[in-house]
């Protein structure tokens, strides 16, 4: 929590609205105020047993999803190509963090759902998800990144760890952009991961090894003829 209040003092704004990311440990009073007295907007995952107020009754939270569909209050959306069906629910008080408004997300797929709590209460539904989508392809890059090796700067000092997140970061772009155009000049059928990437790059560095070493051998021959 401390690092997470240390981060956001650190931070210089760039645009004119800042909205934060986060799961469901930082949803909490210290994190949210925080937030409010930076001028942060904030949308964050919520616990399913955490106790809120709503229309005058107490619940847990879990109650008042289970509520939402006899209520019909789900609505589908279609973002980057996905269905998502959720609903919106305001003015839902949490003791110490105030009135929010609890979006309930469910991937239609897979049927994954996410509780998310957010003080845009003036956003629509879509505006939230797209916003809270971002925080999937953070954690995309986090979970690639560390195949990659970010997680290796420990105990390194910090200069060095330093080099090694550039480089780390470095190379991830250039694999990125490397799938996306395979992708695009139909050499792939769908979008690969970082991980297949790197094998694809593997396996052709292989090939030209091997050409490279025949080429050797021929001109050695033909030398000695």
């Amino acid at each position: 929590m401390q690092l997470a209040c240390e981060m956001m003092d650190e931070h210089t704004p760039r645009a004119k609205c800042t909205i934060l990311l986060w799961d469901s440990w930082f949803t909490c009073y210290e994190i949210v105020a925080r937030c409010k007295a930076q001028g942060y907007n904030w949308i964050g995952e919520i616990k399913s047993n955490r106790i809120v107020f709503y229309e005058g009754r107490k619940y847990h939270l879990n109650e008042l999803l289970d509520r939402m569909p006899s209520e019909e209050r789900f609505m589908d959306i279609i973002l980057d190509s996905e269905i998502y069906q959720a609903c919106k629910v305001d003015e839902v008080f949490i003791p110490k963090i105030g009135c929010i408004s609890i979006v309930i997300d469910v991937k239609a797929s897979i049927r994954d759902v996410h509780l998310l709590s957010t003080d845009l209460t003036d956003c629509n539904l879509e505006e939230i998800l797209q916003h809270a989508l971002q925080g999937h392809k953070i954690d995309d890059f986090h979970n690639e990144a560390n195949f990659l090796g970010l997680g290796e700067y420990r105990f390194r000092e910090s200069e060095a760890a330093l080099i090694h997140a550039h480089l780390v970061s470095l190379i991830y772009t250039l694999l990125d952009a490397l799938r996306r155009r395979l992708l695009r000049y139909s050499n792939v059928k769908s979008l690969l991961s970082i991980e297949a990437t790197v094998e694809w790059v593997r396996k052709r560095a292989m090939h030209s090894s091997y050409i490279k070493l025949g080429m050797q051998s021929y001109r050695s021959e033909a030398y000695s003829g």
